[in-house]
């Protein structure tokens, strides 16, 4: 989402006071705008940054921790099943990389590039001491990896229906499909308000457009890449 982050605030931080997130839980970090962004709106949180690209890692690194200090956690990792997984790079946008599991690798004929261990989402709230007593948002944009989360059952459900704000980046296909994720905010609207962020209606180059939250009444084809989030009521 690149520069509509400032500009549109697509994952909706601004509307938070200050002092009132402990945690601000960044899966897919990229070079870390969503943090730095977090850091300024939400001054008081811890910030976990989690990145698996080798080499947009080290230059997050060395950004974030300019701005966060020693508030920012910065991890080399990726959103998966527990396993190693292997990347398939962009041939666009630097950091907009796939990453897959061994039998993925396979099943697609990739090559075992830039090996990364991956985590749960119970594993990186554990690994990296994420406060669940205390306000906590989550912003997951993996290029396709939220689709483990699609797997990880009642544990990851829980760990969301927890937060105070989740917003994701959802890639139908690689990333699961419609009616899986139809089932998945079914069970998560029992104590958020799920809602899609989207662009009025303006051609691209006309800067009236504004990025809007509606409500969510499913997922449309043949969009295949949809922002989701998930609010608590």
């Amino acid at each position: 989402m690149g520069g509509q982050i400032w500009y549109y605030d697509c994952y909706d931080l601004r509307k938070f006071d200050p002092y009132q997130i402990s945690t601000f839980l960044d899966i897919g970090a990229n070079k870390g705008g969503v943090s730095i962004q977090a850091r300024i709106f939400l001054s008081s949180a811890r910030i976990v940054a989690i990145e698996p690209c080798k080499e947009v890692f080290d230059f997050l690194h060395n950004h974030i921790m300019c701005w966060g200090g020693n508030t920012a956690l910065v991890v080399h990792a990726a959103l998966g099943d527990g396993s190693t997984m292997y990347m398939k790079k962009s041939s666009g946008t630097s950091g907009l990389n796939k990453f897959f599991t061994e039998e993925e690798a396979k099943q697609y004929g990739l090559p075992r590039l830039n090996p990364v261990r991956s985590k749960t989402l119970k594993q990186i709230f554990d690994e990296y001491s994420v406060d669940i007593n205390n306000p906590y948002i989550i912003k997951i944009d993996c290029e396709g990896g939220e689709r483990f989360i699609l797997d990880q059952g009642k544990e990851a459900i829980d760990l969301i229906q927890g937060s105070v704000q989740t917003v994701m980046e959802i890639h139908l296909g690689l990333g699961g499909s419609a009616e899986q994720w139809s089932d998945f905010a079914k069970c998560i609207s029992d104590t958020h308000v799920v809602r899609e962020g989207l662009f009025n209606s303006y051609p691209k180059h006309d800067l009236r457009r504004k990025f809007v939250w509606h409500n969510f009444y499913g997922f449309q084809p043949p969009k295949s890449r949809h922002i989701i989030e998930f609010v608590r009521k």
